[in-house]
């Protein structure tokens, strides 16, 4: 089971930092406790990992015989880009030059970003070049839709953003942004322009993200604020859609059209990659890459909302009064009091062991200091207990009212005469764990 994550500030980003790359797991333990698990993935550029993933073909229009699709200028370096190796036109803008990471993204905050580096216009819509991150739902490019090595098909994706270069031919059009929902390809109404970014600098130049952020994947555009790059990013929305914290999703990177124009210029690239992969794989963490630290500045001013991997406060919530004693937690707020600190992994274990099999449809009325001819037959019992009452299970206004229409009466256990001041007994679950009574609660005893 994952958990929730992540929440958007008035400024449309993701609020709080050091939730990047976080993700919440329930577990059950070897002892039969539960634990409520906290880890989080550094959000790095995993380019080594990229590389590796990154396909050959015999073909790509000029390309060479077994030559990858992807060129990684600055592998192993602090800026390491993307293009194609393609000299020429894949037609209709093909996902022909692609790779991808190897772990799905994080559930519960995750992040999947590149920076536009480069875009140059071409001179016919049928060259027309670009460049896309996309998640998709298969990591394995033999089962593409394309049935191709090289690389994916537009049906392949379930989310991702698209930048389309300008063209200058007949009927000439600027760059513009698309997205990508269940393989459909979608033209936002009004289009969302690209940033220009022949000749730019670096902090101009827009950042792509695909953002898991709380029961939602959205697909945003960050863009520097025209009058003052070092102003907050401006935030264009492309899309949003409900997301069920449980679906893996695999991070890709496309590069369309004419990767490679002439003298050997790159007409499309990507850049300053950030992922931030699911934190329970195993491997995803000790991944052979360069890590970045996320304040380098080479992140630039149009970078949105950076991780921090500080150490910080934590701390969980249950809602209502029985979540956390079903799960077997002894208080509704986990630690008691105060916080605890941590920034990688962070664990809270329930005080009892959670019983799984036991449904409870109803509550018993056990005696404590009165022995009666009762006997419970559960499997996990199988034995005299001293039970004085089943009450069927009824929170009707959060109430239990329970009233017998006729009377039955239990024989005492007990061979001689018995003195007693006092009555004990409790409300317990069918596994004999007891009840947490808030408010006024009463119970009637007839003894004949």
């Amino acid at each position: 089971m994952n958990g929730v994550i992540g929440s958007i500030d008035a400024g449309n980003q993701i609020q709080f930092p050091s939730e990047i790359g976080k993700q919440a797991q329930v577990t059950k333990k070897h002892d039969g406790k539960v634990q409520i698990s906290l880890n989080s993935a550094i959000s790095a550029n995993y380019i080594n990992n990229i590389d590796k993933n990154t396909p050959t073909t015999p073909q790509l229009t000029g390309g060479n015989v077994g030559a990858k699709t992807i060129t990684i200028p600055g592998l192993g370096g602090s800026t390491p880009s993307m293009a194609s190796t393609s000299a020429t036109a894949q037609g209709n803008e093909s996902y022909a030059a692609s790779t991808y990471q190897t772990y799905p993204i994080a559930k519960g905050c995750g992040v999947h970003r590149a920076r536009l580096k480069t875009l140059a216009s071409q001179g016919a819509t049928a060259a027309r070049g670009g460049a896309s991150i996309s998640l998709h739902r298969n990591n394995n490019p033999s089962n593409f839709i394309s049935k191709r090595a090289a690389g994916m098909a537009v049906g392949d994706i379930t989310y991702g953003i698209k930048a389309r270069a300008a063209f200058n031919g007949a009927g000439a059009q600027e760059g513009i942004y698309t997205y990508i929902l269940n393989g459909v390809e979608v033209q936002p109404n009004p289009p969302v322009p690209i940033t220009e970014v022949v000749g730019a600098p670096d902090n101009r130049k827009d950042v792509l993200s695909l953002e898991v952020v709380g029961s939602t994947i959205r697909g945003v555009v960050y863009k520097s604020d025209p009058a003052d790059a070092t102003n907050p990013p401006l935030v264009t929305v492309l899309f949003t859609d409900v997301y069920n914290n449980v679906d893996d999703l695999y991070a890709s990177y496309s590069i369309h059209g004419a990767g490679v124009q002439g003298g050997g210029a790159y007409g499309a690239r990507l850049d300053t990659f950030r992922f931030t992969p699911d934190p329970y794989r195993s491997a995803a963490n000790t991944l052979d890459t360069p890590v970045l630290d996320e304040t380098d500045t080479v992140l630039t001013a149009s970078t949105p909302t950076r991780q921090s991997t500080v150490q910080t406060n934590h701390s969980i919530q249950f809602e209502g009064t029985e979540l956390h004693e079903f799960l077997g937690f002894a208080n509704a707020r986990q630690p008691l009091t105060g916080f605890t600190l941590g920034n990688r992994s962070i664990h809270f274990v329930g005080e009892n062991s959670f019983k799984s099999a036991i449904i409870n449809d109803c509550f018993m009325v056990e005696m404590l200091n009165l022995t009666l001819e009762s006997y419970d037959f559960h499997e996990s019992q199988r034995k005299r207990k001293n039970l004085l009452a089943v009450l069927p299970f009824d929170n009707t206004n959060n109430k239990c009212i329970f009233q017998p229409n006729t009377l039955a009466f239990l024989e005492l256990s007990n061979k001689d005469k018995y003195m007693t001041s006092e009555v004990k007994l409790r409300i317990v679950r069918a596994d004999y764990s007891a009840v947490t009574l808030t408010g006024l609660s009463s119970v009637v005893i007839y003894l004949d």
